[in-house]
């Protein structure tokens, strides 16, 4: 019992929480420590089992406070990190997803907003762009005929990233004659948020260019992936806390 009261002491001190190595190493540490509550649950006698069940509870009680305080000494070192740590980890993941270097899915953002769409409309514009990508290589008539229709004589062979395919696809709405076409396009392209889209690109590829390359750069490529791996450490962390205190429970159910 004074081996773990020192070692959940210890792990309260802020000095170990100051990056995502060493939030691993706390994580680490806590997931020794619920072994060796594991294996206090598992002793139980039945001629003791009312002793048991008393230390049990007393366990319990140090353990979910030392806990919290383990928790709460890492919220407060971590403070503006932890928010700044998630949202690079929303850009890292988010740019994978509709296939944008972390660069420009930032830069697409600022543009966008520029136009009236916010970030969760952009997002899904693109997730759907990307997704009507994937059929069109694919083999998808429909959605071929759609690009096809856009890019003026250009085969998709040709893009190797979806940013110049994009401007691609303004320089094809530009040169569409009417409102009308405008929209039907968009919403095939980009789903429901398409319209909103059609703002952003109908200045045409250059246009688009320049509002892009004007965006203030946010996070880097690597600090979008620190972020990452920051905001995993931090749920790994929690998920083991959370785990212990089951633990914990399962020995007095």
């Amino acid at each position: 019992m004074a081996i773990l009261n020192v070692t959940l002491n210890l792990l309260s001190n802020n000095s170990f929480v100051k990056a995502a190595g060493d939030i691993k190493f706390v994580n680490s540490s806590l997931k020794e420590t619920g072994g060796i509550l594991d294996d206090i649950a598992k002793k139980e006698d039945r001629l003791k089992k009312i002793q048991i069940f008393s230390g049990l509870s007393t366990i319990s009680t140090n353990v979910f406070s030392s806990l919290k305080s383990i928790s709460d000494s890492v919220e407060r070192t971590v403070g503006k990190v932890g928010e700044f740590a998630s949202q690079g980890d929303r850009i890292a993941k988010t740019s994978r997803l509709v296939g944008l270097s972390v660069k420009d899915y930032q830069a697409f953002d600022q543009a966008a907003r520029h136009a009236g769409m916010t970030t969760e409309e952009m997002d899904g514009a693109l997730k759907r762009f990307n997704v009507n990508l994937g059929k069109a290589r694919g083999g998808d008539s429909k959605s071929f005929k759609i690009f096809d229709s856009i890019l003026g004589g250009k085969k998709l062979s040709e893009f190797k990233d979806s940013t110049s395919l994009l401007s691609a696809v303004a320089d094809g709405y530009a040169k569409l004659g009417s409102a009308e076409q405008k929209a039907f396009v968009s919403q095939e392209l980009f789903g429901k948020s398409g319209l909103k889209m059609t703002e952003l690109l109908q200045g045409g590829g250059e246009n688009l260019k320049i509002q892009l390359d004007s965006a203030i750069p946010g996070f880097s490529e690597q600090g979008a992936k620190d972020a990452e791996e920051f905001n995993d450490a931090l749920q790994d962390m929690n998920g083991t806390i959370g785990s212990i205190k089951i633990s914990v429970m399962e020995g007095l159910f």
